[in-house]
């Protein structure tokens, strides 16, 4: 018997599509994850600005969404023999908040604002997120949280090219649907922390919830898009974006991430969305 829980325990320590996290990581593990995550979706940012010319944002979603789908449920169905066991309700409040809302406000967003408006804004998901998880217990207010948050929002600050800011109303759709979507994405987290500690395996509840996230794009907002995109005129480069972001953003970053965020609070895993600038 002993020896039989010794090979269970070997089998499920580490989750190999994930980047090599082991279940009882030491802390340094997880922070180069959380570093690597940022640097994925660092560049997603670019690939998007480089699709979105070519493929409007919300199709830019639902096209990543399909693809990416089927190979997130392989992956749960590898890692997790309860991979069909979810709490139906609450995986699908993710996937509606992270999928559907937040990376079509994403999508559509950064085509009607500038780059540096855009990492400004995302800068404030730490702060946000903050701000919910002292609210819902996750997290407890202290003197160097507060100040871990001003120096590093300072830094992205100084670290930008201050000249590309801009104000102008045209460009204000696209900073309210940025301001949405980090305030979004911060409840997200917050709400994943709490669905991790019910100990859902963190493959199960990304395919589930990305499913869940394809079918809201594909019902409510793709129909409209769909009438009037031209499919054939769309260049390499931007399917380029999409490929990226289904195996990178997608299999490897929301892998990753969801797998770190068990073993540190929700401010920790939103406060790397500084290295994004």
């Amino acid at each position: 018997l002993k020896k039989a829980d010794e090979a269970e325990h070997w089998d499920s320590q580490w989750d190999l599509p994930t980047l090599m996290i082991p279940q009882h990581p030491n802390r340094s593990l997880v922070h180069i994850g959380l570093m690597t995550v940022q640097s994925i979706f660092g560049l997603q940012s670019v690939m998007v600005k480089m699709s979105v010319y070519s493929i409007p944002g919300v199709i830019f979603v639902l096209c990543r969404n399909l693809l990416s789908v089927p190979l997130l449920f392989l992956l749960a169905f590898i890692q997790d023999p309860d991979w069909r066991s979810v709490r139906h309700r609450k995986v699908a409040a993710l996937g509606i908040l992270c999928v559907a809302i937040n990376h079509s406000m994403l999508a559509v967003g950064i085509r009607y604002t500038t780059a540096t408006n855009a990492a400004l804004l995302l800068s404030m998901v730490p702060i946000y997120t903050a701000i919910l998880s002292i609210i819902k217990g996750e997290d407890k207010f202290s003197v160097y949280l507060c100040a871990g948050m001003i120096v590093s929002f300072f830094g992205v600050f100084f670290t930008l090219d201050l000249s590309q800011l801009s104000l102008r109303v045209e460009q204000l759709q696209g900073t309210l649907m940025i301001i949405a979507a980090t305030i979004v994405y911060a409840i997200y987290l917050v709400l994943l922390k709490k669905e991790l500690k019910g100990g859902q395996h963190p493959m199960t509840i990304n395919a589930w919830a990305f499913m869940y996230g394809a079918l809201c794009v594909a019902l409510f907002e793709a129909p409209y898009w769909l009438r009037t995109w031209e499919w054939r005129l769309v260049p390499a480069k931007a399917w380029l974006g999409v490929a990226y972001s289904v195996v990178f953003t997608t299999l490897v970053g929301y892998s990753l991430q969801t797998t770190c965020a068990r073993h540190v609070t929700p401010v920790v895993t939103a406060s790397y969305a500084l290295l994004q600038p």
